[in-house]
């Protein structure tokens, strides 16, 4: 009767041994999937995206979110084309003259070479 319920103790023993092991290895995944998680959020923000959107997803969809940050276009690096129509010129009510985008129709100044709101590049025509 001893040897009998020595066995159930030890069987008892064994399954909260693989119940630990199996605890390690998830704690261990979300710790590795959290710090590949943060350096691949670090690339967003480098390639100019907020950081939010890349974290979530490479922390939760794993791989499906690395790909999207690879995919994501640098948007530091992407050369503005010019719109070759100039801005268009209004007389806001003040009586100072104002320039609106070609594409977006934000307000400009004189001068910029982009669009603060699109990013489009402005082309003034000859000066």
């Amino acid at each position: 009767m001893n040897s009998l319920s020595s066995a159930a103790a030890a069987g008892v023993g064994f399954g909260l041994a693989y119940l630990l092991i199996y605890a390690g290895i998830i704690i261990l995944y979300l710790v590795i999937a959290y710090i590949v998680a943060k350096k691949f959020e670090q690339i967003a923000i480098e390639k100019g995206y907020p950081n939010v959107h890349a974290f979530a997803m490479c922390f939760w969809l794993g791989i499906v979110g690395y790909l999207y940050v690879i995919a994501l276009p640098n948007k530091k690096q992407l050369s503005p084309t010019p719109s070759h129509r100039p801005p268009k010129a209004e007389t806001a009510s003040s009586g100072a003259t104002v320039y609106r985008c070609p594409r977006c129709n934000e307000m400009l100044y004189q001068g910029v070479d982009t669009c603060p709101n699109c990013h489009q590049g402005i082309y003034w025509g000859k000066q």
